[in-house]
């Protein structure tokens, strides 16, 4: 089973673009198809009386399914109150895929020896659109980008420094926020090589991958690998932090915070011009975002808690948006999208876990054997670089491979808390 759940895993990668089938409702590709049949699978395997299907009682990773399968449940609800049967469906179906990802992985993937063989899939996948995304900048040569949308003022061809890989994705903001996953998998690999050779090649993959990064020309993608390399970095210091120590140490980071933004007039200004309303002249790229939040949040009002419903948010935007959004429609933030869109109970799920997952790495860093520390190290720190990054694409229901890897992050912690006797109910150290 496990082979197929590595050809799964792989095929994710591919994106909607590759070996796809265009249908009515959505592309129908080699992942949603192999995501799919996991369902018949796991059946016959239930009726067969598997031992491995089973449920870990107090884990995180077991809080993560019941998260997601309640958060699955109420979207299915929303139908009694969405303005678009579509959208809706196509909605349901990648959210499904994703519930079906992170099942998948937290009952077949029992043991380390299956979870590095998954670590390896991935980070192939991801050497492959690094390579293909090199081969974009330094050729000039898309095979699936819509150049008259990436190339708007037509200087790739003569001025090459200009070229932005995309490979597979709609834009080349997304390709920048996959490539922040790559540096977790290139540091594990550097420290399980007995090579130093090696293991500097997997540093200079690091490094090439920033560099792509970097050709993205994504603000946020680059603020994210800042981020991943200083939560990286501060987190083998020992910190001897209680709840009181860690409030206090927050309150002061938020004053200082206040004090730089009113010191300095640039970062004033910014803060004022999100702030401002304006007219539809008078909008920036930032004030529509937060135009967008603005109006998810007075649709939230006006379904008494709800949510909107599963992929209605583009539909009331259009029909029902009171803020200037420039014609744009989707919330291009993560984490407003699925409390406007699901409500507070499935935020406060989401939310929550996001924290148990982080807080399960931090503590289970310092009990697992040497060879499998760096894993905590790096999967906490793109944590929380990746929780930065939420607020970049569109809309991450789109982006399959987020729900994939969540599932790998997810499997890693069921193993690491079985092993380490850490439960998601233990105190702090």
């Amino acid at each position: 089973m496990i082979w197929y759940l590595m050809l799964m895993v792989a095929s994710v990668f591919l994106g909607s673009k590759v070996l796809a089938i265009s249908t009515p409702l959505a592309q129908l590709t080699l992942y949603r198809v192999l995501a799919l049949g996991m369902i018949p699978l796991t059946l016959i395997h239930l009726k067969r009386g598997s031992q491995k299907l089973k449920i870990v009682s107090s884990s995180t990773a077991t809080y993560g399914l019941a998260v997601y399968s309640i958060w699955w449940l109420w979207a299915l609800m929303t139908v009694f109150w969405i303005i678009n049967f579509k959208t809706y469906i196509q909605a349901m179906f990648l959210l499904t895929l994703g519930v079906i990802a992170i099942w998948s992985l937290y009952i077949y993937v029992n043991s380390m020896q299956d979870w590095y063989r998954l670590a390896r899939v991935i980070w192939i996948m991801l050497t492959l659109l690094l390579v293909w995304g090199f081969f974009e900048i330094l050729t000039n040569h898309y095979f699936l980008a819509n150049m008259a949308k990436l190339d708007k003022n037509g200087t790739f061809a003569s001025q090459p420094l200009t070229r932005m890989p995309i490979t597979t994705f709609e834009n080349q903001n997304d390709f920048g926020v996959l490539l922040l996953a790559y540096f977790p998998l290139n540091l594990i690999w550097a420290a399980r090589s007995k090579s130093q050779w090696i293991s500097l090649f997997y540093h200079g993959l690091s490094l090439l991958n920033v560099y792509l990064i970097y050709r993205t020309q994504s603000r946020m993608a680059l603020i994210t690998v800042a981020l991943f390399f200083i939560v990286y970095g501060l987190s083998f210091l020992k910190w001897d932090l209680n709840g009181k120590k860690l409030l206090k140490v927050c309150l002061v980071g938020l004053v200082l915070g206040m004090i730089t933004i009113f010191a300095l007039p640039p970062l004033r200004e910014k803060v004022s011009a999100l702030i401002y309303l304006g007219g539809v002249g008078d909008i920036s790229a930032d004030g529509v975002r937060i135009n967008l939040w603005r109006n998810g949040f007075i649709f939230l009002g006006q379904t008494l808690g709800l949510g909107v419903g599963a992929g209605q948010v583009e539909s009331w935007m259009v029909e029902f948006g009171f803020l200037n959004t420039e014609v744009i429609v989707n919330m291009h933030n993560w984490w407003v999208e699925i409390l406007v869109t699901y409500g507070p109970l499935v935020f406060a799920g989401y939310v929550s876990l996001y924290l148990l997952m982080i807080r399960s790495l931090w503590q289970t860093r310092t009990k697992q054997w040497n060879s499998h520390r760096i894993i905590h190290h790096s999967l906490l720190a793109f944590l929380i670089a990746f929780s930065v990054a939420l607020v970049t694409s569109a809309s991450n229901m789109l982006i399959e491979w987020h729900w994939v890897y969540f599932a790998f992050i997810l499997a890693y912690i069921k193993l690491s808390e079985q092993a380490g006797g850490i439960t998601p109910i233990e105190s702090e150290e």
